[in-house]
């Protein structure tokens, strides 16, 4: 190689790692956990147990995120079916626009229901990037994504007598 076509190679590549440090600077910061999580539950078909699901983007770029909750042995639904709500049953995805720079944090509820009286039933709560790479902040978030999922992001229940259940295990995801 000529000493010029050395200088336009090492040019390109500092712009490209400048560009990629860049992005990664503004990039998404979500912190998500699950709220209202009892320590104990009577089961009744009247008494769903509502669960929170909070998020919240400390980022400097706007986020697309699915917020995704599975049940084990028990029935979700939301009060009201949003057509960005999809709700199958033992598990809801929210199709969510995370702001940037979000002060608090946005929560939404889900209904937990366990099918029959099963002996333990469990909750599990992810996020996932639901961005279009065809766009810079798409992209972006695409790549640099940082989730925290913050205590609690899973939830145990057992069956302790008859159709009332104990909150056993909280954990990280």
């Amino acid at each position: 190689m000529r000493g010029w076509q050395v200088t336009v190679l090492v040019t390109i590549v500092i712009a490209f790692l400048g560009t990629l440090g860049a992005a990664w600077t503004v990039r998404p910061i979500i912190d998500y956990n699950m709220s209202a999580i009892q320590d104990s539950y009577q089961n009744s078909p009247y008494n769903p147990m509502k669960v929170g699901l909070n998020f919240q983007n400390r980022g400097s770029i706007d986020a697309s995120l699915h917020l995704v909750v599975r049940a084990t042995d028990a029935n979700i639904t939301v009060d009201k079916l949003e057509p960005w709500i999809a709700c199958n049953g033992t598990q809801a995805i929210f199709n969510v626009a995370a702001q940037m720079h979000m002060e608090n944090s946005a929560t939404y509820y889900v209904n937990i229901l366990p099918i029959g009286n099963p002996k333990n039933f469990t909750i599990t709560y992810t996020i996932e990037d639901n961005s279009n790479s065809f766009s810079i902040n798409g992209l972006i978030s695409h790549l640099f994504l940082e989730q925290h999922g913050y205590y609690p992001t899973y939830a145990v229940y057992n069956q302790t007598n008859g159709n009332v259940y104990q909150l056993v295990k909280q954990q990280y995801p």
